[in-house]
This record gives C-alpha cells, structure tokens and sequence, in this order.
C-alpha cells in the first residue's frame, strides 16, 4: 500500500457546507438549543494526488450537493453541536485539454461531525438563515473536549479527524493509498498537499 504524508486543511472540507457569517461565540447566560435542516448547497473541489484522485489514479474534480443538518445545545455557557451532511458526489476526470470534463460517475456521500467546547473557547456562532455553531476552524485545539469529523465518498474516499484535548489525528484511504498526520503539525495551508514517503 502507498503511503503518503498529508497536509491539509480540514476547514477547505468543511467549508464547502457553510459560509461563516456575523461570527460570535456564546453570549453570557445564554442557554438554548436549536434543530434545522439547510437548504441544498452545492461545492466543488479538485483532488491532485490524494484522495479520490488515488482511488482512480488520476486527477479528478468533484461537485458535491447535499443538504445538512445541525443540532447544538448551549448551556452553563458551553455549546455541543452535530452535523450530518448526505447528499451526491459527482465525479470528473480530467480531458486531453487539462478540463475537468470528462463524467466518471456519481456516488453518495455522507459528512458528520460532532464537538463539545466548554467554556466556549473554540466555538463560533453563526447567524443569518439559521443559527449553529462551528469550530472547524480551530479543531486541533486543545481548548476543545471533543472533535469527531468523518468524510466519505462511498467506495471511494474515506477522511477522519479526531480530537480530544489537543491529542488528535487525521487519517485518510482511497484506492490503495492512505495518510495522515497526528499531534503537533498546524492544519495549513489550506488547501491539501502530499509528498510521496518511499
């Protein structure tokens, strides 16, 4: 199986579900809780020798659409949050021009995630058509007690983060291609890059 070392900002991923608008954390003595579901989003990203591009040995684009679904709980002034995002992956290939369209296939795709913040340290709010909270932007710190972030193209591509109290780990498989990094490496740039290990 090849291995390859990967730097990628988990933020571009998760960025694609959400645009984070009039951003606040948790106002003093606020306790509440919320359940909605968005409207369908749609986002586009290109793999280059990682990912999805492993599992069909070439460059590809995907467009992704998909509804989410957030769930928060603040309270004592700490928040927890969940996200499930189901939806489409299409996927493209490049053609002789260097375009990305050339039409593979379509497969489904599921995101989730799940966070606890207390004290509210990591997380933002977002208002606008709905409110949630996010704290992608930070989910390595060790303010956060929790952080769990699964990706997956189903058959394709499978993505992981994990976080508890600073200690956390980022795995991904595709093809027969995996990698990751674990405590210590900043989640920069944000856009992914792989260096082959030999």
């Amino acid at each position: 199986m090849k291995r390859f070392v990967a730097v990628v900002g988990v933020l571009a991923m998760a960025a694609i579900a959400v645009t984070v608008v009039g951003a606040q954390g948790v106002k003093e003595g606020e306790e509440m809780s919320g359940h909605y579901r968005s409207t369908r989003f749609e986002g586009t990203k290109d793999y280059y020798g990682w990912g999805p591009a492993c599992h069909f040995e070439r460059s590809v684009r995907i467009v992704y659409e998909a509804a989410n679904r957030w769930t928060y709980i603040v309270k004592d002034g700490s928040v927890r949050g969940s996200m499930i995002q189901v939806g489409t992956a299409r996927i493209y290939a490049e053609d002789a021009k260097g375009e990305f369209t050339v039409f593979l296939k379509s497969k489904p795709f599921e995101v989730t995630e799940r966070f606890a913040d207390r004290g509210s340290d990591v997380a933002i709010r977002h208002d606008g058509e709905y409110t949630c909270y996010l704290v992608s932007h930070n989910w390595t710190s060790p303010a956060l007690e929790v952080y769990e972030y699964n990706w997956e193209i189903d058959g394709v591509f499978e993505l992981s983060c994990r976080n508890k109290g600073g200690a956390w780990r980022f795995r991904w498989r595709s093809g027969d291609c995996e990698g990751g990094q674990r405590d210590g490496w900043p989640p920069l740039p944000p856009y992914p890059h792989t260096r082959l290990i030999k």
